[in-house]
């Protein structure tokens, strides 16, 4: 779970990628351009979020638009 710098509250689970809506407090389900919803770790770096599932690295600025990175598993 991280905290971004605009103060959106972020968590990876088992079951995908959750963003904490403070006004009607609740998780909303951040939808993912993938299949694989388990994700490893959250991370920010400057004003881009990275999500890792294990076998994607997704990247994003707005959680709507990603960037998708797939590993070569061997």
């Amino acid at each position: 779970m991280i905290r971004t710098t605009g103060n959106t509250l972020l968590a990876g689970t088992f079951s995908g990628l959750y963003t904490f809506n403070y006004k009607d407090d609740k998780w909303l389900t951040v939808l993912l351009p993938v299949k694989e919803k388990i994700i490893a770790d959250i991370i920010q770096k400057q004003d881009t979020i990275f999500a890792l599932t294990l076998s994607f690295l997704l990247k994003t600025t707005d959680l709507s638009n990603f960037s998708v990175s797939q590993f070569h598993h061997r």
